[in-house]
């Protein structure tokens, strides 16, 4: 099972350091309803993606002990979790490694398109299972 998280809220003290941040599920609160309810859109909306969810956690620097602690944890989601073999296609674990990204930008470079891009991997593993694995 799992979810999407966010960053939300963050504190900074006089000196610029981060003594408090919160996280929250993708799906908390609302879409702003001055951006749900515009006249001037050149573009199609987004789907509505948010659902009340109130799943949150903070953490606070402790001075003293020199740790992040977590003071708040709230683990009420209101919607389904993913199941857990789809976990890989949630936002918060994708990651592209340095080289991948490397080898896309000197293709770029180099005038390839960006579906002749997409292949460059596959072609290179031999199949779509090796291509993150």
């Amino acid at each position: 099972m799992g979810f999407n998280m966010r960053k939300d809220r963050l504190c900074r003290d006089t000196h610029g350091l981060i003594t408090i941040r919160r996280w929250v599920c993708s799906k908390e609160w609302y879409r702003s309803k001055k951006h749900v309810h515009r006249t001037d859109r050149v573009r199609e909306p987004r789907g509505m993606t948010r659902e009340g969810c109130r799943a949150s956690m903070k953490i606070n620097f402790d001075r003293e002990k020199m740790l992040w602690v977590v003071t708040e944890f709230v683990n009420e989601h209101s919607h389904k979790l993913s199941p857990g073999n789809h976990s890989q296609f949630l936002c918060c674990h994708r990651n592209v490694k340095d080289y991948d990204i490397a080898q896309v930008q000197s293709l770029r470079s180099v005038g390839i398109k960006t579906s002749q891009m997409m292949d460059h991997p596959l072609d290179q593993s031999g199949s779509y299972a090796a291509v993150n694995g």
